[in-house]
């Protein structure tokens, strides 16, 4: 997770119950970083001479500046702790099943601002039937917000501070937590239904703007489904107009409350090519817009922690592209 808010110097605590694999977090050390390739995997280290790389326990990978430096690189597992600039944190007990907790501690220098923590590899249990992370699962404690419980499959996500996930490119792929083509193993209760995939917590996804850039548009990506997070969808089943913009999303039949994702100022286009469009902000169903076109860098789901007493069922998150507009006449 990127953490872009400033706060005081302190600690920086994730925990994971039972494993968590491939994380990565940046924070202090006055020293240069380097990158060391071993048996075809590059990692970020920090230049030290090779005696004070012993000694603050870090594993030589590969040599820096000219020869001279050490690329020294920091790994920590369950109980231990770090201030490098860069720290893997592996839970290796791949195949744990004992309920227990994994923790490292991160001491953050008080001249640094921000913390980015990048889940290079992240395998959990999937959450049950109705979204809840209930079994393994990943947690940042000590940011300014405590993270909520992420499981699942989410290898290469990142988060900040404000944005729990965070995307730099102008081009890019947004994927909800824990998003897949296939469905869920856990069933709803008494049903051969296949529960939710997507975690049901409410998070925000941010893209950096970049210069001259004056907002994004979305589309669906090309799996099936690319969108499905309200009412039932079932992989045998062809994909109907199933899409709902705003006027049922968020309020449901009778004012029951539905999961949601919302793009505010968004404008709906039937085709992308089309120059023509409606308003339309708040989406849910099993299938998004041709093309959705905003004005901000920030969209966020919105979760009401019910699925299958909502008759929901099947539903495996979202699988959006974006890109960055240079002429925002929406």
């Amino acid at each position: 997770m990127l953490f872009n808010d400033p706060y005081p110097g302190g600690q920086l605590i994730m925990t994971s119950t039972r494993q968590a694999v491939g994380v990565v977090v940046l924070p202090s050390f006055h020293s240069h970083l380097c990158e060391a390739t071993k048996t075809g995997v590059t990692e970020t280290g920090v230049c030290l001479p090779y005696f004070t790389c012993l000694a603050v326990g870090a594993v030589h990978k590969g040599h820096c500046r000219l020869g001279l430096g050490h690329c020294c690189v920091f790994e920590k597992t369950c109980g231990q702790n770090s201030k490098s600039k860069v720290t893997y944190f592996t839970d290796a007990r791949v195949n744990a099943t004992s309920l227990s907790n994994c923790a490292v501690v991160i001491n953050k220098a008080h001249n640094i601002c921000q913390l980015r923590l990048s889940m290079i590899e992240l395998e959990l249990s999937e959450p049950n039937y109705e979204g809840v992370c209930d079994n393994q699962y990943l947690q940042v404690i000590g940011a300014d917000k405590q993270m909520f419980h992420i499981c699942g499959t989410n290898t290469g996500q990142h988060s900040p501070v404000g944005c729990d996930q965070y995307y730099l490119q102008s081009t890019g792929s947004v994927k909800s937590f824990n998003y897949a083509t296939t469905p869920s193993s856990a069933l709803i209760p008494n049903t051969v239904w296949p529960g939710t995939r997507h975690l049901q917590e409410t998070y925000t996804i941010c893209v950096k703007p970049g210069l001259n850039h004056c907002g994004l548009s979305w589309t669906p990506s090309s799996d099936q489904p690319s969108f499905t997070i309200t009412d039932q969808y079932f992989s045998n089943e062809t994909l109907p107009g199933g899409g709902v913009v705003d006027s049922l999303c968020g309020r449901g039949v009778n004012g029951t409350f539905t999961d949601y994702l919302m793009i505010p100022g968004g404008q709906v286009y039937t085709t992308t090519t089309s120059t023509i469009s409606t308003p339309g902000s708040v989406f849910c169903g099993i299938q998004f817009p041709p093309e959705v076109r905003a004005p901000g860098y920030q969209i966020t789901f919105v979760a009401n922690n019910q699925e299958a007493s909502n008759n929901d069922a099947d539903n495996r998150g979202f699988h959006l592209l974006y890109r960055e507009h240079t002429n925002c006449r929406f």
